[in-house]
């Protein structure tokens, strides 16, 4: 419920900001929102509401052989999801120098000016604790998107702040201005630039931006 009246108050901007890449030619990396619904079903006199917020699956289609879940907080965690095992920030640290992710230097820019603007947007809107989500295909792909952006900075996150500030040096909920500074500054160590082609972006949302320039 409270997601579903966030997204609602935000979506006039929410709308505009996607409008970006065709508008402007900047590069976004949001998960599009397909729809947002009430579905009201009749059993009583009163009647049993839900609301549903739908948002589009990165991985269709797709053979994967990892996937990621980055807030910029080093953690570690292995979730068992439809598309296999989702990791966290703390495994790919692990694994960082043995095969760090390396793109070319037009997807580099790409991508890391898609998660400027997208988390500057997010910012702006009291928004926080949302994550980057990457898979590799079964071809080398990497795959990309903005994902559980539909929470705002209330009070009880606020509170949720300040018990985790108190028990872990590094909590994932923090002021969404700090949160974003933390978020951008990862996300430019986790990508590297490589000097020639050593992995390419995949045809998510940044690429396709990329295409209709």
């Amino acid at each position: 419920h409270t997601e579903f009246i966030s997204f609602t108050e935000f979506a006039p901007k929410y709308f505009q900001h996607m409008l970006k890449p065709f508008a402007k030619g900047a590069p976004i990396a949001l998960a599009k929102i397909l729809g947002a619904f009430t579905i009201t079903r009749s059993t009583n006199k009163f009647g049993n509401k839900a609301e549903i917020i739908i948002m589009e699956n990165l991985f269709t289609n797709r053979k994967l052989t990892r996937i990621y879940d980055l807030k910029g907080v080093s953690r570690k965690a292995v979730i068992k999801s439809a598309e296999g095992e989702v990791l966290y920030d703390g495994d790919l640290e692990e694994s960082f120098y043995e095969s760090p992710i390396c793109l070319t230097k037009d997807s580099h820019k790409l991508l890391l000016g898609a998660i400027n603007n997208d988390t500057i947007f997010l910012s702006s809107l009291n928004i926080m604790d949302y994550s980057l989500l990457i898979g590799f295909d079964d071809s080398d792909l990497l795959i990309v998107g903005i994902i559980d952006y539909l929470r705002r900075y209330t009070w009880d996150k606020k509170l949720e702040t300040w018990v985790k500030s108190v028990r872990s040096k590094s909590p994932t909920v923090i002021s969404p201005k700090d949160y974003r500074i933390r978020f951008a500054e990862r996300m430019q160590v986790y990508f590297l630039k490589a000097a020639t082609k050593q992995s390419s972006m995949p045809k998510s949302r940044a690429n396709r931006e990329e295409s209709t320039q």
